[in-house]
């Protein structure tokens, strides 16, 4: 990519260090932004509050996709030891109460569509979003698993979220199993979730997803239901 890395803000929470990108010509007091929440991977876990920049908000950053959809996108970094909870992490609960705690309070702000709130989960951060959208429904508006492992016993729960899972068909990280059999569980109770499989493509599969012109406008253009 060849831009200028936009500015991103160092903001706290609750005692907590995360990222946030705002849009530009930022209006706060004229419009509300939809919020993109963004959870990295494990391998950028840590506590300089930085690493978690280091994959795939790279696509976030582009001035073209800037101009075309303002945003807000918020990053919080997971400490070493921590995960954002899911199948691979039971009973890591906390730093996922925490994402919901924030996407509650940003939910709230005048500069934010409350309606407008979703999810971007990379591999740990995709492990993770998966439970976060179904302990924590009607808070996220859609999300984007990219190399995830969603439980099949969530299908049920999750059948009303617009999801869109990608995997590569060559992850030896997080293999696609869970992945498929979560999209044939989801399918079969008629749910709304999408399943792209990228034939070839190893664990980095947001890299070929997020690079899809498609991919980050489907994101932006989901919204609660006017009852939720």
């Amino acid at each position: 990519m060849t831009h200028q890395a936009p500015p991103w803000h160092a903001e706290h929470f609750e005692g907590r260090a995360f990222r946030v990108l705002l849009p530009e010509d930022y209006a706060p007091h004229a419009r509300r932004y939809p919020v993109v929440v963004f959870l990295h991977g494990s391998g950028e876990r840590g506590e300089d509050n930085r690493a978690q920049l280091r994959n795939g908000v790279g696509f976030l950053e582009q001035t073209d996709f800037r101009a075309r959809h303002p945003c807000i996108v918020v990053a919080p970094q997971a400490r070493p030891g921590e995960s954002f909870g899911g199948t691979w992490y039971p009973g890591q609960h906390g730093l996922q109460d925490w994402v919901s705690r924030l996407g509650r309070s940003l939910a709230g702000r005048r500069s934010v569509d409350p309606q407008r709130l979703v999810l971007i989960g990379l591999s740990m951060g995709a492990i993770g979003a998966a439970e976060l959208l179904v302990r924590h429904p009607r808070l996220f508006a859609g999300a984007l698993l990219l190399s995830g492992a969603p439980d099949p016993a969530w299908a049920g729960a999750l059948r009303q979220v617009p999801l869109w899972s990608f995997h590569g068909s060559a992850d030896s990280v997080v293999k696609p199993d869970a992945a498929r059999q979560f999209h044939a569980a989801l399918a079969r109770v008629r749910g709304v979730g999408r399943y792209t499989e990228l034939p070839g493509v190893g664990h980095e599969s947001w890299d070929v997803a997020l690079a899809r012109p498609d991919v980050l406008g489907w994101l932006l253009q989901q919204r609660l239901p006017d009852d939720g």
